[in-house]
């Protein structure tokens, strides 16, 4: 005999079974009590608060002792092994995933990984003191190095896990990223820009000038300006598309995933016209190329160490990285009152990070104001002391 509709409870002729749908399961579980009317009141009752649990993602079978427990669900069989769940998480990073860069530090990463816990070491012996161990006893080679790492780490943890909810949980959870310091943009002057690339132009093949001067002057990326193309030069409008960059020899995305089109002032413009007359007709397309191979440039690595290196050596400049040539291309242009947003569009910024890193050159000769009412405001203090002193 079914009990009121709807309430999940049936009298039949020696038990109470009741019925129930939890997590996409139907349930019909039979109750070793009389089929009295005393019993299927009490639990009615229970399927009433059965299902407010269940309405409230809170059910769970050990809250109500009446109901028969179901028979405990078996871990899925898979193979536990460190190895195995770290190839997991890497065939899970692929392109279009993540960029080939970032694709190639996750190898990276997992090659690092399977030097420091074995192929076969068993997922669920990895208890968070082992774990913090290895990472406690690795001499990283900076606070950054090791938060990229971790991170890595973490992703194969979060693989592992994923597979069993609820009997598993990672052993990296409770070790934090180690504090970076912020590193500030720091620029070349006007002076000291004209120095550099006066000396390459003494030194070097012109093709390496305009390579300096153009990321100087425009503030590309280095792995962006290396993929720069000429179907992607508009000369009409003196204005590039900046939609690709290439990383170990490979092509894809921008770093933020975000394609822009760079306006090219007077000298930005002057750098790419006259390689033109080098590259424009050849088959690579590519607008900068090696003059030592006649070919598009592998990476930012040669330009770097075969050029710029020993042009800051010969100026006895201060080391500065092949980056800041993006903080130099920045800073003119907010030292020349290039509107901020104008600027983080030209650079593939967004305006938080643009107002983060540049706000020193942003706020420009408000700076200086404020220092000026600071050196007045202490004057005028040191001059009333001396009257008081008088």
């Amino acid at each position: 005999m079914r009990g009121p509709k709807g309430s999940g409870v049936q009298l039949r002729a020696r038990d109470i079974r009741v019925r129930f749908t939890w997590n996409g399961k139907r349930y019909e579980l039979p109750i070793d009590a009389a089929p009295t009317v005393a019993n299927e009141k009490r639990f009615i009752r229970m399927m009433a608060q059965v299902r407010h649990a269940i309405d409230l993602g809170v059910f769970r079978f050990e809250d109500f002792p009446d109901l028969p427990q179901p028979p405990k669900e078996e871990a899925p069989q898979v193979d536990n092994q460190f190895g195995t769940y770290a190839q997991l998480w890497l065939d899970a990073r692929r392109p279009p995933v993540v960029s080939p860069a970032v694709q190639r530090k996750d190898e990276l990463a997992v090659a690092f990984w399977l030097t420091k816990i074995s192929t076969d070491a068993d997922m669920a012996a990895l208890l968070p003191s082992r774990v913090e161990k290895i990472v406690g006893d690795i001499e990283w080679s900076g606070p950054k190095h090791r938060n990229n790492m971790l991170t890595s780490l973490r992703g194969i943890f979060a693989k592992w896990v994923g597979d069993d909810r609820r009997n598993r949980f990672s052993p990296v959870a409770g070790i934090d990223n180690a504090k970076v310091p912020k590193r500030l943009p720091d620029p070349w002057d006007l002076d000291e820009v004209e120095a550099i690339l006066g000396d390459m132009e003494k030194h070097y093949d012109e093709r390496v000038v305009c390579y300096y001067g153009a990321a100087l002057f425009a503030g590309f990326r280095p792995e962006e300006e290396i993929a720069l193309a000429w179907p992607k030069i508009d000369g009409r409008r003196r204005a590039g598309r900046v939609d690709v960059a290439k990383h170990r020899g490979k092509l894809g995305p921008v770093k933020n995933y975000a394609d822009r089109e760079v306006e090219f002032n007077d000298r930005a413009w002057s750098y790419i016209a006259r390689m033109a007359k080098w590259t424009a007709m050849k088959k690579h397309g590519c607008v900068f190329e090696n003059p030592r191979t006649g070919e598009p440039w592998a990476s930012e690595a040669d330009q770097r160490d075969l050029y710029l290196v020993p042009t800051l050596k010969r100026l006895r400049m201060r080391h500065k990285r092949a980056y800041d040539t993006r903080a130099t291309c920045a800073t003119m242009m907010l030292m020349a009152e290039n509107d901020p947003a104008y600027c983080a569009g030209q650079l593939g910024h967004s305006l938080a990070v643009f107002f983060a890193k540049y706000a020193k050159w942003i706020n420009g000769r408000r700076n200086d104001e404020q220092r000026a009412k600071m050196n007045q405001a202490l004057a005028r203090h040191a001059a009333e002391a001396k009257d008081a002193a008088a």
